[in-house]
């Protein structure tokens, strides 16, 4: 791949930093071009978005940003309203930018400001009253009039807008379609086209890209059950082979749309009664009878779980750029994201893991996809003691490892921080801290931007979530010192008194 064009695709508020390029083989590079020219003739729209008006495009931020961060239109997240995760993309706003939140924060806020300099920004919510709501900030914001008013404004000030979002849906677009109708100026959308972010986000579809890739030895085994009868038979055929069985939810989100069986718990139970089973247990998460669902071996022997974070330029703009490399933190039983560090894997590994995603990452891109992408994979341990890479899921949007990287990135003045951790967790042994709370308590380990080299970065307010969630990553000059660090943070707000 040509490493001249790279500067040119870095996208001028979000800094690329710490990029890995590796180069692809002739034989890879064939196969590239065969995948992608099925997958195009197969779903000929799959990156169109003309339906939207010719004042509505992708690109870059650039201007004032329209910052969405909430989740509820990833499956299974509409149950987290009260959460205020979507805060976290506000820690990448700038002086201009209008931030969409369910119901604010101003601790938080005030957080923002002083100690990362966020600052000339516009908070505004979707909430009534003291009730958060349950509808997606992308729909609200063409729906209420005092989210349309203060949108519009900015944008006819400002002659355009760029939504930054979490997630890229039909909906997003949509919006922005609203905003350039009733504004007359362009609105740019900084991620991929509907269709190619519905695709890439779902487990079923990314596990058939890799197989054709690169076969299906670089996934574990799993099929797609397209009703309740179908489900049942393929848990209770691959639980008498493996230890654990998973059902996931395509297109949810981490362990929101996990649900795992021990084939021991399985074994005894009739066909009738896993399907009562495991219908009790999704439609208990909120789950809604769409189909297909995933069913898969779960990996007992995971040693590891690489994430490359990547983005994925405009093919005119240069290659794909993965800037990080991280091991995911997670709790093995229901593989629950608790937090990431730099991953540490062996060189072999490493090199092929690499070379892996780069390759999905160029397949995506010759498809049209545009913007923030990370993928997961587990490396495992198999009877013989030797190591397996295997593909889990892909992730077209922000994220848990994606934003704070991107913020560390920042904070540092563009000069990628040796050591990162982030933590994000629920802990029911916590009682409840406020943020203001949380801010006092940690001042004088907290980061200040300009100020300081180490410490630590608050991604969102404090909440009461199964005891208390904290929401934080830690930077400092090696990883030993920023885990310590993280450590420090647990164990001090531990043993404080809630305000």
């Amino acid at each position: 791949m040509a490493k001249k064009n790279i500067e040119g695709c870095k996208p001028s508020r979000l800094p690329i930093l710490s990029c890995c390029h590796t180069q692809l083989s002739h034989d890879c590079d064939t196969r590239i071009d065969n995948v992608a020219v099925r997958l195009m003739r197969d779903e000929p729209a799959f990156a169109s978005s003309r339906f939207f008006g010719d004042l509505v495009s992708q690109n870059t931020v650039t201007g004032p940003a329209l910052i969405i961060g909430d989740q509820l239109e990833i499956s299974l997240l509409s149950q987290s309203s009260l959460s205020q995760l979507d805060y976290r993309m506000a820690t990448l706003a700038q002086s201009g930018d209008l931030v969409v939140v369910s119901h604010r924060n101003l601790a938080f806020e005030t957080y923002l400001k002083h100690f990362l300099s966020v600052d000339g920004v516009q908070f505004v919510e979707t909430a009534r009253s003291y009730l958060p709501s349950v509808e997606p900030a992308s729909i609200a914001c063409r729906k209420q009039v005092h989210l349309k008013s203060a949108i519009n404004n900015i944008a006819i000030d400002a002659a355009g807008m760029t939504i930054l979002s979490y997630l890229t849906t039909g909906n997003i677009w949509r919006l922005g379609q609203t905003i350039s109708g009733e504004t007359g100026r362009p609105a740019r959308i900084c991620g991929p086209a509907p269709r190619i972010s519905k695709r890439v986000n779902d487990k079923i579809w990314f596990t058939n890209v890799v197989d054709a890739m690169f076969g299906t030895q670089s996934t574990l085994p799993s099929f797609a059950a397209f009703g309740p009868a179908a489900a049942a038979a393929l848990v209770a055929r691959l639980s008498k082979t493996s230890e654990r069985v998973v059902v996931k939810v395509p297109d949810s989100a981490g362990s929101a749309g996990n649900f795992a069986f021990s084939s021991s718990e399985l074994s005894q139970l009739s066909l009738a009664s896993i399907r009562l089973k495991l219908l009790q247990l999704m439609r208990a998460e909120g789950w809604e009878n769409r189909y297909p669902l995933q069913i898969g071996v779960w990996d007992c022997n995971v040693l590891s779980s690489p994430s490359a974070q990547i983005w994925i330029p405009k093919s005119e703009e240069g290659p794909p750029i993965i800037e990080g490399i991280f091991e995911q933190i997670v709790e093995r039983v229901m593989g629950k994201f608790v937090g990431a560090r730099r991953a540490r894997l062996p060189d072999v590994l490493d090199d092929r893991f690499k070379r892996e995603a780069t390759a999905l990452a160029v397949l995506f891109q010759r498809l049209g996809y545009f913007g923030r992408c990370s993928m997961d994979a587990i490396v495992s341990k198999d009877g013989k003691e030797s190591l397996r890479l295997h593909w889990i899921e892909c992730n077209g949007r922000w994220g848990g490892v994606s934003i704070p990287m991107t913020l560390a990135n920042k904070l540092c003045d563009h000069n990628r921080p040796n050591g990162l951790v982030i933590i994000q967790q629920s802990n029911p042994d916590h009682q409840f801290i406020s943020t203001k709370r949380a801010v006092d308590l940690l001042d004088d380990m907290l980061f200040k931007y300009g100020a300081s080299k180490s410490g630590i970065v608050l991604l969102s307010p404090t909440e009461r979530s199964n005891g208390s969630r904290l929401n934080f990553m830690a930077i400092a000059g090696n990883q030993t010192e920023a885990e310590r660090l993280a450590g420090r943070v647990i164990e001090r707000l531990t043993r404080s008194s809630p305000n």
